[in-house]
């Protein structure tokens, strides 16, 4: 398969309060976002996409296929400045904090993905499954049992991005999803009758192609790093899978 990675390493990370942007902060002897990228790498993908601070770029000089990009500002500017340079059949975005997935956690997603249709997959992970996070849960819109992912596997040759809509979602992003969901979907959401559904629609319009959730049995797609007290619980987890 014709596969490119993108690795999303330029958030600040504020709420880990360390010296340094959260993917530049180690985990054992190398930093977050280091080991994300030793794990991609075992997929031998065409091409991985990074982005980060420049100062930080030279730290993944010695890995192949590499190709840093410039800092948006954004989440989703991030995201989509990746989706719009790769052309491969299959994307996958990581976000660098996500440290507990492995090479063979990537290997299971994508052969999963690949054998279904949508543009857009989103694993997702039950609650009950996840380890508990300092700073709560992201979940699902219309499904509080339900955890998202901390990856995102595209086929960017489907995407066809409403690019009004997403300049006005990376200008205001503290009300990115109002604009997503529009008025009708806003007043689901404020009455609480909002579906997954209609979650799963609205991003598809925005994408311009079919949306999907891959349910996964397995926290690792779901962990991610926001607080100093996430960063000791994967340290023994780490420890634990002999990987730290």
């Amino acid at each position: 398969m014709n596969l490119d990675i993108g690795i999303l390493a330029g958030g600040d990370g504020k709420r880990l309060k360390a010296k340094k942007p959260k993917a530049w902060v180690k985990v054992g002897d190398i930093t977050l976002c280091e080991r994300v990228v030793r794990e991609v790498q075992g997929l031998k993908p065409n091409k991985t996409f990074v982005i980060c601070h420049h100062e930080y770029s030279d730290t993944l000089s010695g890995y192949p296929n590499i190709e840093i990009l410039k800092r948006t500002g954004s989440f989703l500017g991030d995201l989509f400045s990746i989706v719009s340079r790769s052309k491969a059949d299959m994307l996958v975005i990581v976000d660098a904090d996500a440290v507990l997935i492995s090479t063979d956690n990537l290997f299971s997603i994508i052969e999963l993905a690949d054998r279904e249709k949508a543009g857009f997959l989103w694993p997702v992970v039950p609650k009950h499954l996840c380890y508990p996070q300092h700073g709560g849960y992201r979940y699902v819109l219309g499904n509080k049992d339900l955890v998202r992912g901390n990856l995102f596997i595209f086929r960017p040759k489907q995407i066809h991005v409403d690019q009004k809509l997403l300049d006005r979602m990376i200008k205001y992003p503290a009300i990115s999803e109002l604009f997503a969901l529009g008025f009708w979907n806003c007043l689901k959401y404020v009455f609480g009758t909002i579906t997954v559904s209609d979650g799963l629609n609205c991003i598809g319009k925005a994408l311009g192609c079919s949306v999907q959730i891959l349910v996964m049995h397995n926290l690792t797609y779901a962990f991610d790093i926001d607080f100093q007290e996430d960063l000791q619980t994967a340290e023994g987890l780490l420890r634990q899978q002999g990987r730290l």
